[in-house]
């Protein structure tokens, strides 16, 4: 059985739409600006995920997204995912994590919660951990860069989105 923390949730199964399989999502803010190199989505069904090897999927607006999967093709088939969440592999959200984060120096960090943290003034890497670097205030500020805390990571915009944990910056500004 898969393990749901593995997963994030991206938003739901909305309606059909046409006659060629299609169905409308709509997505949420963890929905990422690029899903090409990503083969599959996981919809739950009956308190189970499902993985289906995406075809095509193409965002409409911030709200909205349409998807293709392989095997889905009635109308039957279609109406049972309506309403169901969808969600994405945290690994293949965040594959490009590891191998592109020397080239994060500059980009802006933002917190789900707390909005703008500050500009990333290096990467550190440790055995076993790796910290993004801030500069507050002439202040150091260190927060682990893993996959358990990466929403998106926007490249165009130089932007990664984190949930960081509740009071972890509380602890960064006192020491």
């Amino acid at each position: 059985m898969l393990n749901i923390s593995e997963f994030v949730d991206v938003g739901y199964v909305s309606k059909s739409h046409g006659i060629e399989g299609n169905v409308v999502l709509r997505i949420n803010d963890s929905f990422p600006d690029e899903t090409d190199e990503i083969e599959f989505i996981f919809i739950e069904i009956d308190g189970g995920l499902v993985p289906f090897k995406i075809v095509e999927i193409n965002l409409r607006n911030s709200l909205t997204a349409l998807l293709k999967v392989e095997d889905i093709d009635t109308d039957e088939q279609l109406k049972r995912l309506i309403g169901c969440p969808v969600f994405f592999a945290k690994k293949d959200l965040n594959s490009n994590i590891s191998e592109s984060n020397t080239d994060i120096t500059g980009y802006l960090l933002f917190d789900k919660k707390q909005g703008e943290i500050g500009l990333i003034d290096s990467v550190l890497d440790y055995k076993t951990n790796e910290l993004i670097r801030i500069l507050l205030n002439k202040k150091e500020i260190l927060i682990p860069f893993n996959n358990e805390l990466v929403v998106s990571i926007d490249n165009k915009k130089k932007e990664i989105i984190m949930r960081l944990p509740d009071g972890l910056l509380d602890i960064n500004k006192q020491s």
